[in-house]
């Protein structure tokens, strides 16, 4: 995936990929006159694994994540009543 924090100190990489969506929304409606994004640097973002959609991939992959962590959590201790003061993969 490419999901880009802007919290983290990654601003300029942050708007790249917000441009690059946005373009790519204007690309396949046929709106797009630029230069940047082409057909082969689309697959090339695809081949990466580009989630063109913030809200597309970001959501249920965090989902799925923390549902691995509860599943190791009760593993390892033989429930779900994680304690609020809990500190692993926070």
């Amino acid at each position: 995936h490419c999901d880009v924090n802007q919290r983290n100190g990654e601003k300029r990489l942050a708007r790249f990929v917000k441009k690059i969506r946005e373009y790519k929304k204007r690309f396949d409606i046929g709106t797009y006159k630029g230069k940047l994004l082409t057909a082969d640097r689309i697959e090339e973002l695809n081949e990466m694994g580009f989630c063109w959609s913030f809200f597309k991939h970001p959501r249920p992959r965090r989902f799925n994540d923390h549902l691995q962590d509860l599943r190791n959590y009760m593993e390892e201790h033989g429930n779900c009543d994680v304690p609020s003061a809990y500190k692993e993969n926070m």
